[in-house]
Parts: structure tokens; sequence; C-alpha cells
């Protein structure tokens, strides 16, 4: 496994984030319009901090890390591979990465990033991913190409746990595979 720099975790949000997040109003509106522009922003950006976890913890093979960033039933897809719940979620990844030759890594890297807020407890997204295989020895990679492009479509949802994805579904636009 590649060592990371160590990220905040969403349950670890500093004062003033959460402080964006729940600032909206007393109580819990059911329009995003009833949101502060305040509150929109801290939601965007919880949102946007999972899914950056998400390549992160994927990358470096952090299978459980990975699967607690969804909700206790959320649910990763991939074209037609689904499965739902943490648990799922974490064994699949692990079985992933127990494949994976000796110095075999991947980077996610996540670009047009949007999150539109749907009220207080519910956000949707949607990203472009472009996945970069390679090998930890510099002379087994011919090309530093991108071996897919893909877009996320994602749905959050606020838990006792804090923001954590729902739904993470992955849709393939190409593969460009050497």
């Amino acid at each position: 496994m590649h060592a990371r720099p160590a990220m905040p975790r969403i349950a670890t949000l500093s004062p003033l984030s959460l402080a964006l997040s729940l600032g909206a109003c007393a109580t819990h509106p059911s329009s995003p319009a009833a949101l502060t522009e305040e509150a929109r922003a801290g939601i965007a950006y919880q949102c946007a901090t999972l899914s950056a976890a998400y390549s992160h913890d994927l990358d470096a093979g952090e299978a459980d890390a990975l699967a607690a960033l969804f909700s206790s039933d959320g649910v990763w897809q991939i074209v037609s591979n689904r499965m739902q719940g943490r648990e799922a979620i974490s064994r699949y990844w692990h079985g992933r990465y127990a494949q994976r030759k000796p110095g075999e890594g991947s980077r996610h890297v996540i670009t047009n990033e949007l999150i539109q807020i749907v009220d207080h407890d519910h956000a949707t997204g949607s990203a472009y991913f472009a996945v970069y295989g390679f090998d930890a020895e510099a002379s087994k990679n011919a090309s530093l190409a991108p071996v897919a492009f893909a877009i996320s479509q994602d749905e959050y949802v606020r838990t006792a746990e804090g923001w954590r994805i729902q739904l993470r579904h992955i849709l393939p636009v190409a593969n460009v595979a050497h």
C-alpha cells in the first residue's frame, strides 16, 4: 500500500465548517432556497471533501476507510456491478486489492465536480474521473496516459455520523487502456 498524507476526516470538521453547514436556520428547511448561502457552501464543501477522500482512499488501498465514506446502506455501482452497504463495499475492494501485483497502483483524478444542494440533508453531485494506472518501478511504465475516463453520479446524505455518500454510480465514458 502507498502511504498518503493524512486527510481531515469528515467526522472531524472544523468549527467553521460545522457552523456553515448547520447555521442555515433553527428548523430543517425542505428546499435549498430556505438555506443560507453559507449553509449551502458548507454542504457543498463537505460533499466535495467526501469525493476527494474517496479517490485518496481508493488509490491508497484503504478498503475500510473507503467504505466508511458511505452511509450504512450506501451503494457503490459501476455499470451493472452494484454493492450495497459498507460491508459489501469493503469486501469487494479488499478482494480487488488482493489481486494487484506488487508495485501496481492507480490514481483517480476528479475534475469538474458539481454539487447540487437538494435540501438540508441531501445533495447530488457529478464529477469527471481520469484513471491512471502505473507500476512503482518506473521502467515498467511505457506511458502514464489515462486508462479510463468516467463520470460519477452521486447522492449525498447527512447522517448521525455527518455527511456520507448514499450512492456513487460510475459510468464509463471511454476505456483507453493500451
